[in-house]
């Protein structure tokens, strides 16, 4: 599941921060005195450009996870390729990037207490980074699940008369207007943009957002999977079960993501299923 972390503004500051606190960390002048010492601020910059650099790099990690291991699909598989790349992988990285910026201004790291002091410290550092993230997936997920239900249209019961919608939408190919007709439409996404994906595995672009697709369609016939699908009948081939209660489905033409179906719309599917 493609979860969009926006927080660049975040891992500058936490950069700085964490950079200020190694440098500082067992040097006995003021921070007074500090701030009028050149060498403070040539120390600060290194130490910052390296935590910027591991803090990046678990940011990206992360991301290409989401993608392929969601937390929620595959909790086990997760755990591990996080730990060993989020946090093994980066702890190598900072010792070779330590050893690379002492290297430069002709120091032997293995004479310094860099690896006594700051580099456990460095290590605390990166596994609480990499708790940040997921608890920043979990707010995430919790706030897209909370959403979509405070965003699905309600039907009154005393409505007898079936929602008039679209037949059809229109793409563009080259220079072509197509008209693609619902019943050739697998489901529709988002991914950056919003697409459709037919029945031909053929996948276009749509102007219009996922809420707006919904109020087009008859809910007979499509269902909001999550924040980032609908989802056609006739596409559906199983779902199974997962932890907590949640569900995954398994569409033709395939997605290339995990399809996950949150616990607060369990029920609803499985009565969309049996409608």
């Amino acid at each position: 599941m493609f979860v969009r972390y926006k927080n660049f503004w975040f891992r500058v500051i936490a950069s700085l921060l964490a950079a200020h606190f190694i440098v500082l960390f067992g040097v006995v002048e003021t921070f007074f005195q500090l701030l009028c010492d050149p060498v403070y601020y040539i120390a600060l910059a290194g130490s910052f450009l390296i935590a910027l650099l591991l803090v990046n790099y678990i940011h990206f990690i992360t991301i290409r996870l989401d993608k392929h291991y969601d937390w929620q699909v595959k909790p086990i598989e997760r755990t591990a390729l996080q730990f060993f790349f989020g946090f093994v992988l980066t702890g190598i990285l900072a010792f070779l990037l330590a050893l690379a910026y002492f290297s430069t201004q002709g120091v032997q790291i293995l004479k310094t207490p860099y690896l006594r002091f700051d580099y456990p410290i460095i290590l605390v550092l990166l596994f609480f980074t990499n708790l940040y993230y997921l608890g920043h997936y979990i707010y995430l997920q919790w706030r897209m699940e909370k959403n979509a239900v405070v965003n699905t249209p309600i039907i009154e019961a005393t409505t007898s008369q079936e929602p008039e919608g679209k037949k059809s939408f229109m793409v563009n190919q080259g220079a072509k207007n197509i008209p693609i007709p619902l019943d050739q439409i697998a489901y529709f996404y988002r991914d950056e943009a919003t697409f459709l994906r037919t029945f031909n595995e053929e996948d276009y672009v749509i102007p219009q957002p996922l809420d707006e697709v919904q109020q087009y369609l008859n809910e007979k016939d499509f269902f909001r999977a999550n924040r980032q699908m609908l989802v056609n009948r006739n596409a559906c081939k199983h779902f199974e079960s997962l932890p907590h209660n949640k569900l995954e489905l398994f569409t033709q033409p395939k997605y290339k993501q995990q399809i996950v179906i949150s616990q607060l719309r369990n029920r609803n599917f499985k009565d969309w299923m049996e409608g």
